[in-house]
Order: structure tokens, then sequence, then C-alpha cells
């Protein structure tokens, strides 16, 4: 959700310097020597240290997520002359980094630099052409629903400081839906259905669930208040819920498809990749080819003579207990991190998270929680689980389980811990600077994930686990029928019907869930970024694999694409493997 609601993602912990801690390659360090560029490094440093406080000043909510508790009790001003700020601000920015001669910085300086221009362009590419305020009603309710939760979903403060924050933040919901209200322009209907299923959704959440969490503080005063932000957001929220049924959704006749340039565009502005539409299909067709073979062959040993549809039913049957799924998945976390030490992936691994259940005010099966890069206070990641109900039916308990069976309890520690989320965002702590250390870039962060863990199932752990590996290849043909619907409903001119009925022939998926995936792709191109991050840094690897011949090392190569941070590809490949993304 992050990378639609920031406008951008540059933050730094240790604001007053940029000590070295990731190495560059030797062969590629030409640059002046510190001593030359003392005054020019410090130059920089400052312009970092000033964009970082204005941009968790712009951004409350963003800035909780990071760490940072400055603005706990504020939202967003979305305003159109907040934006406007926003962007005379970052132009005026880009006018005094441009004062700034690489040649004069250190090496790390020279990358943060490059790291800080690309990032101010992508941010005003974002509010000057993309404005996203004008058409997603979405947005509004994300960033309302994240400045509640973030608030509680780490243990960063005692929980009645917590809990005054969320009744503050409340409070501004009604100045938040008043900006929703003004900015919005002519958004696809679709976008304003989902705004008004979103926003019935966080109404029950603002009713029920939140306040069953607040009444535990046991602080009457504080519970008391919290009851009167309550009903004034739940009043906020209906108003809302009215005006995007009867004013919004009559006039929300807006394009879905961005079209092929504004989508080409957005990917060599944000991600610096020429996105080539017809040789991109032609490669996703190969792999949606290759992946449903493999299936295919996978799933015979799984359930001779029967489909991978069926076989995966057998996979869903093979789950832990209700006494056993939290031994299971610790069990499961250490398999994880051997599998990581055996095949030598990387130098480093972190840490492994807390398994905990999940508390009420989070949703979902299973989700990792990570600190935030500016974080003083709670420094554990946590992988929350959520368990059995006692007050389910027997078959609600046994759906519960079948959805988090082994396979698919496994599948999701390697995405999302190791060698998936965490094992990038551990590495990220150690690059060489800032801008470096906290970028995010979504491209690159869930392409990592996909590449790691399919890679990883594509040698001898899949071999050893076909059932693993059979579930790990029905999401792999999720994310390239995500991609490739992008391509054909946005560049393509295709329909949503036409997507939908794609996800139902070639994903494998009901009627419902094959609309369901054909609306998420309408409103987020962005899906594309698994399947497109992971062909990527495929090709990287093949290039290096190329020029390296025999001295290839796969420790290596991960280590230095982990090195720079979560930062567009093309920036990590110019500075870490000496060539342009564009080959």
């Amino acid at each position: 959700m992050w990378q639609a609601i920031a406008t951008t993602f540059i933050v730094a912990v240790a604001l007053g310097g940029c000590e070295r801690r990731a190495v560059r390659p030797a062969a590629r360090t030409a640059g002046p020597s510190l001593g030359s560029a003392v005054d020019s490094n410090r130059h920089l440093e400052g312009l970092v240290r000033e964009h970082i406080e204005a941009t968790l000043v712009g951004s409350p909510v963003l800035a909780t997520w990071l760490g940072s508790h400055s603005y706990d009790g504020r939202l967003d001003d979305l305003s159109a002359e907040a934006q406007a700020r926003e962007m005379g601000r970052l132009r005026t920015l880009g006018t005094r980094l441009e004062g700034i001669a690489s040649a004069t910085l250190d090496r790390n300086h020279q990358v943060e630099r490059q790291l800080l221009d690309h990032e101010i362009t992508a941010a005003l590419y974002e509010l000057a052409e993309v404005r996203p305020l004008e058409r997603s009603p979405v947005r509004y309710l994300e960033i309302a629903s994240a400045g509640i939760s973030d608030l509680l979903v780490r243990d960063f403060a005692p929980l009645p400081e917590r809990v005054r924050s969320v009744s503050a933040r409340l409070l501004r919901l009604h100045a938040l839906f008043d900006e929703a209200r003004r900015n919005l322009k002519n958004p696809p209907e679709l976008g304003t259905r989902r705004a008004v299923e979103l926003a019935q959704g966080m109404r029950s959440f603002l009713s029920d669930t939140l306040a069953k969490t607040v009444v535990t503080v046991g602080d009457e005063k504080l519970v008391a208040e919290f009851r009167t932000a309550q009903t004034e957001s739940l009043r906020a929220l209906d108003d809302f819920i009215a005006w995007l049924q009867k004013e919004l959704l009559p006039r929300s006749k807006g394009e879905l498809a961005v079209g092929a340039q504004r989508l080409r565009e957005r990917m060599r502005v944000v991600d610096g990749i020429d996105l080539s539409i017809e040789p991109l299909l032609e490669t996703a067709m190969a792999e949606l080819g290759r992946t449903r073979q493999q299936l295919e062959e996978v799933a015979k040993g799984v359930a001779p003579g029967k489909s991978w549809s069926e076989a995966l039913r057998l996979v869903e049957d093979d789950h832990p207990t209700e006494g056993e799924l939290f031994a299971f998945a610790a069990e499961a976390l250490g398999r994880a991190a051997e599998e990581i030490r055996r095949g030598r992936w990387v130098t480093r691994l972190p840490g492994a998270p807390k398994i905990q259940e999940m508390p009420p005010f989070l949703w979902g099966f299973l989700t990792l929680s990570q600190p935030g890069p500016l974080e003083t206070k709670s420094h554990e990641a946590i992988f929350y689980l959520e368990p059995v109900d006692r007050g389910w039916t027997r078959r609600q308990r046994e759906e519960h389980l079948r959805t988090l069976n082994r396979s698919a309890l496994r599948l999701a520690l390697l995405h999302e811990v190791f060698p998936g989320h965490l094992l990038q965002g551990e590495a990220a702590r150690a690059a060489a600077t800032p801008l470096e250390r906290w970028s995010h870039n979504y491209l690159f962060i869930e392409g990592w994930a996909e590449y790691a863990v399919t890679e990883l199932l594509a040698g001898g752990l899949g071999e050893r686990d076909p059932k693993l590996r059979l579930a790990q290849l029905r999401e792999e043909l999720t994310h390239i029928c995500r991609l490739l619907a992008v391509l054909k409903l946005h560049a393509g001119g295709a329909k949503l019907e036409e997507i939908a009925k794609f996800f139902a022939e070639e994903g494998g998926l009901d009627d419902y869930s094959a609309r369901r995936e054909a609306e998420r792709v309408a409103l987020d191109p962005m899906v594309l970024a698994p399947q497109l991050g992971r062909l990527e840094i495929l090709k990287l690897r093949e290039e290096e694999q190329r020029t390296l011949g025999d001295r290839f090392s796969w420790t290596e190569f991960h280590d230095r694409l982990l090195a720079e941070g979560a930062i567009p590809l093309s920036i990590i490949r110019e500075n870490q493997f000496g060539h342009s993304l564009q080959k």
C-alpha cells in the first residue's frame, strides 16, 4: 500500500553523516578524495536532513510507519494548497541540488546525490502527472486506515500514549474527507465502488474491532476521550460514504486504463526501466507456458493421475492441527534459515522474527511487521499468525487450517522472512548512506522477494518438497497473469471482462476470484511489480554470469544486489555492476 501513499520515501536515522558501511566494487570507486570533497559532502548532507524533516512533517502517517513519532496525532494535509507547496519545495530542492556537482563528492555521496535527484523527479511526477488525489478515492481511505492501525501494530510506546494519538487522528478524519470532496475530479467508476467497500469495512473496524482494543487500556478518561473521537469519526465516515454513493459515483466516468504511454513513462521515471511492451509480453507469455507446464509435472508427483488444481486440494489437506500451528511455524522458520545458509545465498543472515498471535486490529491470516528505519524503541520484527478461534464452528476451524496448510505457511515464511522481505530489509539497514538505507522502491522490494523464493524452490528445496513447490508455482502463475493482465488492459486496450476471462482460463481461478483479480489489476497497475522485478533481477544476474563465467558467485551477487538498499534497480546496476539498465 505504501507505494501508493508516499509521494517520496527518503528517510534517515543518522542525520549527521553518511558513514561508509557497505563495500562497493573496488574497481568502480573513481572520484575525488574525501579531503577535497568535504564541503560538498556536508552541503549534500544538509539538503538531505532538510528534505527528511519536510517529508516527515508533510506526511505524519508515513512518519509513524517509518518510526518517527513526533507527529503521531496528526494526519496528512492533502489540500490543493499543500500539494502546490510540496511541488514548489521539491523544485527548489532540485535546483539547489544541481548546484552540487557530482564530481566534487566522494563515492558514497555521489550515489546519494543520484538517489536524491531520482526521488525528487519521481515525487514531482507523482504530484504533477499521476495526480492520485484527484483520481483515487481509495487513497484517502488507505491513509485513514494506516493512520490508525500503524499506531497499534508496534509497541513503540505505552498503549495509553498510542491511544491518545489514535483519538487525535480520529478527530481529524472529517478534515481528511473534506479534502477528498474538494480534490476528487473524475475517478473511474470501479475505483469509487471499491472506495465504498473499503469505507464500509473501515466503519466496522472503527465501531467494533478498534473499540475492543482501546478498552484494554484500563484508563476510564482515555476510553471516554476515545468514545467521543470514535463517534465523530463514524459520523465523518458515514457522511463520506453517503457522498461517495450519491454524488461521486454518478459522475465517476474516468478511464480505467492508464494507457501505454503513461505506463511506460511511469516505469521510466520511478523505476528507471524502459518498458518495451511487446518484448515483455513475449517473455511473460513464455513464463506463463513454462509455469503451467511445471505445475502439471510437479502435480504428477503429488497426486498421480490428477490435475494440478486437484493436487492443490491435497496440499491443503496437509495442515497442522490447532495445537501444532505455532510450533510448526517456528520449525518452518528455522528450516528456511538453514536453507539459506546451506545455499550460501548471502554473507549475513539476520535474526529471526518473533512469531505471535495476530492482534484483533489486524486482518488476514498472517503478516510480517518490521520496525521502521527511524524506530528507536521497537526493533524486533514480528511474524503475526492468526490462531484458530475457539468460538468458530468445526467447519470454520477446518477451513482456516486448510488455508494455513504446511506448504502455505512455509511459502509465506520464505516470502516474508528468509530469503524475502526481512532479509532484504535488514540488508538495506547496512547500506552506505541514509537515502540508500531507507528508500523504498516497490518494484525492487517485491521483485527481490519473488526472485528469491522462485530461485530457491527451483533447486533442491523444491525437489525435496514437491507440495511446497506446487504451492509456489501456483502463486507464481497468478503473479505472471497479473503482469500480463496489466500489459493487456493498461497498454493493450483489453476490456475488464476480457481480463477476468484471462484469469479464469490461464490462471485457473473461479469466476468470482478472476473478476476480483481483474479489478485489482485495473485499479493498481503496480501489481506487475513482483514478476517484472524478478525478470529484471534475472536479467542482471545473467549478464553478470556471462561477464564473470566461472568467477561468478551467488553469494557475492546477492550481497552486492542488496547492498544499496531498496532503491531502483537502474541505480543499483550502475553503481554495483557498472552498466546501465538497458543493455
